[in-house]
């Protein structure tokens, strides 16, 4: 039943600020908390987006982001899932900002609070602006089941998809033995390591993404 398989829970008022509307959608493998507030709107995001699983709540979710109103996703924890189900719900999330790319409206901040991995960081890449903390860590990889002579063209095609979403040309190029292993093993890096790949643009810690939250609430 669905109920059983898609918890859902409406919380309206559920802080001192007037409006605040915020729904969880969860199950065993992953939960996404969305909260609009006055001036923003909140996503926050733990677990991994799976061909079937993930798909209800992210429909209810696309289904209620407010357009033209800034949105902070903030990454919990996640080791991926499927690539299709990310890609799709980034773009859903952009577009609350980007429907005309020459004319945005509002942003889109992405902040991974401890580990971001596979599907997960070309998700974090549709960010306007990129927050990591400074003990996170992401993880890359290649596709799985490569042949063994494929490794290098596979690992440079996972590079140039994320060029094109903004992280360094030349820093992947010099790196790309980020992409050598499989999923199963992956290879992670630090934070700190990936502002020169302009995949992060800053590293913060706690005590300043909770400021940067209170300003965002107190707008």
């Amino acid at each position: 039943m669905r109920s059983l398989f898609l918890l859902l829970i409406s919380v309206v008022g559920v802080s001192a600020f007037a409006n605040d509307k915020s729904y969880t959608f969860a199950n065993d493998e992953y939960s996404i908390i969305h909260t609009v507030y006055n001036k923003h709107q909140e996503i926050i995001l733990k677990g991994n987006l799976l061909p079937f699983s993930s798909q209800e709540g992210i429909r209810e979710v696309k289904r209620r982001l407010v357009q033209n109103k800034d949105v902070l996703v903030i990454i919990k924890s996640s080791t991926g899932g499927l690539e299709r189900s990310f890609r799709k719900f980034a773009e859903a999330i952009k577009n609350v900002c980007h429907s005309n790319p020459s004319k945005p409206t509002c942003a889109v901040t992405m902040y991974v609070q401890n580990e971001c991995a596979s599907s997960c960081v070309l998700f974090y890449l549709h960010g306007d602006v990129r927050l990591a903390d400074k003990y996170s860590s992401f993880g890359f990889h290649r596709k799985w089941m490569v042949h063994p002579k494929m490794v290098i063209n596979s690992s440079k095609r996972m590079a140039s998809k994320y060029s094109e979403l903004g992280a360094d040309e030349q820093w992947l190029a010099n790196n790309l033995s980020i992409f050598r292993d499989e999923q199963v093993d992956g290879t992670w890096v630090d934070s700190t390591d990936l502002v020169a790949a302009n995949i992060v643009h800053h590293i913060i810690d706690d005590s300043a993404m909770i400021r940067y939250r209170t300003q965002l609430l107190a707008k």
